[in-house]
């Protein structure tokens, strides 16, 4: 019987990998080698048997570090490690060390754990945690007086993490396909209410080619979908391609006709009042409870000619460096229109 304790550090990406190397690296010197830190990347030897050897890990470990980073808070690997360790240790004992996201932004399963901040109160947190399952403990006052003296190295660590610049560039053609894989795995968490904004311009192309299918699937449900796009007086008037306003009413009263569908209000999907603004169109696309953000961009040859709704979008998740910006700028269209009024047109 080993006379340290074990601890499994779980990682997955490379900005989640240097998070779990200056943690593993610190807490070795904080603790003085007890607990035994285990890191797949510097523990499995070239030609071992990495599944049998990862799974005899996660049994002896008395506890287990999930670090979370915005690239991988959703990847299938992060939620297997954390899955196992749960199966292994007691689920109080599986931590996730948040790094460049808020325990807010973790979803289930990973939210059932008590997860941490890579800050200084969550460091000492974490470091509490783990002088609990050790052997031989630490007194409060010493731990308290040497994390003091010990914290201000990772935290010059974990400043030194770069930021990954995150963009992913989609196939419009694959939109759709898209918000169904992302709704469908929201469901699957439980029955919390998601919440959809699309951006359309003249909702002609998103809501029949892309939209409406996902909204009359199966095995969808609980979902609000708010639409917001030009308002076709505006589009009669302005100097813009004569049939947009003809294509925009359209898309207007399928809307309408779309949230007293009995289908869809079995199934308690909401299609909330349509949204119009009396702005010329240069940005589309569709939020997902406001942490997915598919975004493009009109481009504008003449004001009588729209396209860009066939091109790519850029897609961006919460916590990216670029979210704030470009969620910002897609919301900012739903804050300047108001409620089309079906009764008047």
């Amino acid at each position: 019987m080993s006379d340290t304790t074990k601890v499994f550090i779980s990682w997955s990406g490379e900005q989640s990998k240097i998070v779990a190397e200056a943690l593993r690296g610190w807490l070795r010197g904080f603790f003085a080698g007890d607990p035994d830190l285990w890191m797949s990347e510097h523990d499995i030897e070239a030609g071992e048997r990495w599944g049998k050897r990862l799974n005899e890990e996660l049994e002896q470990s008395s506890l287990g570090v999930v670090c979370l980073t915005p690239e991988n808070v959703r990847e299938p690997w992060i939620l297997f490690d954390a899955g196992s360790l749960a199966k292994s240790v007691e689920v109080s004992r599986v931590i996730p060390y948040c790094f460049g996201l808020t325990i807010q932004d973790i979803e289930y399963p990973l939210r059932q754990f008590q997860a941490v901040q890579a800050n200084k109160e969550g460091t000492l947190k974490l470091v509490k945690t783990i002088n609990r399952v050790r052997k031989i403990k630490l007194g409060m006052e010493d731990l308290n007086t040497s994390f003091e003296i010990w914290w201000p190295r990772l935290d010059e660590q974990l400043k030194k993490t770069p930021v990954l610049q995150r963009m992913v560039v989609v196939d419009a053609s694959v939109l759709a396909e898209n918000l169904h894989q992302i709704l469908v795995k929201r469901s699957q968490s439980g029955p919390v209410r998601d919440v959809v904004k699309v951006l359309a311009a003249d909702a002609n192309h998103l809501l029949f080619r892309h939209v409406e299918p996902v909204l009359f699937s199966n095995d969808l449900q609980l979902t609000s979908f708010e639409f917001c796009l030009v308002d076709p007086g505006f589009a009669a008037t302005a100097d813009m391609n004569h049939v947009f306003a003809q294509r925009a009413r359209k898309a207007l009263h399928r809307i309408a006709e779309l949230r007293i569908d009995e289908n869809l209000v079995s199934r308690k999907i909401r299609v909330l009042p349509a949204r119009i603004y009396r702005y010329y169109p240069n940005t589309w696309g569709i939020l997902i409870n406001y942490t997915d953000l598919f975004i493009g961009f009109h481009n504008w040859v003449s004001q009588k000619t729209l396209s860009g709704t066939q091109y790519g979008l850029i897609y961006l998740r919460k916590g990216d460096p670029l979210w704030d910006r470009f969620s910002q700028l897609f919301l900012s269209w739903f804050e300047h229109s108001a409620v089309w009024e079906e009764t008047t047109h």
